[in-house]
């Protein structure tokens, strides 16, 4: 029952951070001004923090991201549809485009993952969003990531031989670079920092990703590794890069816990976690041929049985 209780509370929050820019919109767009946009995120970020802080860390896996962004790209979406329609007109602008990034860069992750028609989609879906935010300097962070996706690839593929050419990811990932080199303005001359508030949530952004790492090695015996460092400190730059580019003029707290959470989901992806005493799995193998009658009895046996007594086999 603690499973199925903490797999809801999971796809709970998955829901719910899919869902922010729906918050964010409505936010700005009922309660005019950076106040109402302000008091609602902090409230909904804090909301957030406590039901992730409710679910075990291992909950927070592979699965949970690819859902987490899933739905955000499709209320991203859903937002640009609004506003194309005249319903909510995009007021949060640089808060959209870094949910997007983030949207987008997991996406051509969860790609190479899983090369199939829903993250074809919604890569799409992302390109189309990105396409409609108007940001100075935003299409140089689109073709970074672009440039970022295309290198590690190849490199994995020619340099460490760590797995074959796969000619359809291959012809995605250069159709997405030669549209980001397309979509790229040199804007950076004309890009002039007016607010504090990007710098206040960079550093902020920069100790909950730090934190994070702290948090699970404490918790769960985290053991750092080559892929987790990388990945790491690639999504710190390009999150701190969103940040300024996005330029927003009030904190965004939903945002910031957004980070939070989706760097312990990296660190659990990508670092070598131990599992304590009690938190130990073991696989239970059952040969059956045709043992209708006592399958049902063998599996409710096992489901009571007393594991404490294998505790030795564990140390």
């Amino acid at each position: 029952m603690k499973i199925v209780e903490n797999y809801h509370k999971s796809k709970i929050l998955a829901i719910l951070i899919g869902i922010l820019p729906l918050i964010f919109e409505f936010s700005s767009n009922i309660w005019k001004g950076d106040n109402g946009f302000f008091i609602v995120s902090a409230a909904y970020g804090l909301v957030l923090l406590l039901l992730a802080l409710s679910i075990p860390i291992e909950d927070l896996d592979q699965w949970f991201l690819e859902k987490t962004l899933s739905l955000l790209s499709v209320f991203l979406a859903l937002a640009v549809v609004l506003n194309n329609l005249d319903i909510f007109p995009l007021s949060e602008i640089g808060a959209l485009y870094q949910l997007t990034i983030i949207s987008y860069m997991g996406i051509l992750y969860f790609l190479d993952r899983h090369f199939n028609a829903k993250n074809l989609v919604l890569l799409l879906l992302n390109l189309n969003i990105l396409a409609q935010l108007p940001i100075k300097a935003g299409t140089l962070l689109i073709l970074i990531i672009s440039v970022l996706t295309f290198v590690f690839y190849l490199i994995r593929v020619v340099v460490t031989f760590s797995e074959q050419l796969r000619p359809f990811l291959l012809c995605v990932y250069l159709i997405v670079l030669l549209i980001s080199l397309v979509w790229y303005v040199p804007e950076l001359p004309d890009f002039v920092l007016k607010n504090l508030s990007w710098s206040i949530g960079s550093i902020i952004l920069l100790i909950e990703i730090i934190g994070s790492i702290f948090y699970l090695k404490v918790k769960d015996h985290l053991r750092p590794t080559s892929h987790l460092i990388v990945g790491i400190i690639i999504f710190l730059i390009i999150n701190e890069i969103s940040m300024l580019v996005a330029e927003s003029n009030v904190l965004n707290t939903s945002y910031l816990v957004l980070i939070f959470i989706l760097s312990l989901s990296i660190v659990n992806i990508f670092g070598n976690i131990s599992l304590g005493k009690k938190q130990v799995k073991i696989s239970v193998l059952i040969p059956a041929y045709n043992s209708a009658k006592t399958i049902v009895e063998a599996l409710e046996s096992i489901k009571k049985s007393n594991l404490s007594k294998l505790g030795d086999y564990f140390n």
